[in-house]
């Protein structure tokens, strides 16, 4: 896969983590995150894709409809590896 590839597809997979949440599509997440994801969002954490469904959901479930815009991608390849960010 070329570089460019690589950060098509990180790009899609932001894309598609904003959709879940805009959808309210939990199940949906495993598309974007592996089982054994870790994220620390600060005021919450998670280390599985279960932790990660519950937070956002007990999040975003008591809000009205969420409209998540994906812009300004950052995204660094280092090998196997990369990093991304993007502002919402």
């Amino acid at each position: 896969m070329s570089s460019a590839d690589d950060r098509f597809a990180i790009i899609a997979a932001l894309d598609r983590y904003a959709e879940c949440l805009d959808n309210r599509d939990w199940n949906g997440l495993a598309d974007v995150f592996s089982q054994d994801v870790e994220i620390d969002f600060g005021v919450w954490r998670a280390t599985d894709l279960d932790g990660v469904r519950k937070n956002i959901s007990q999040f975003l479930d008591p809000c009205g409809p969420s409209q998540h815009l994906l812009g300004n991608y950052r995204i660094t390849l280092d090998g196997d590896r990369a990093s991304s960010r993007c502002y919402c």
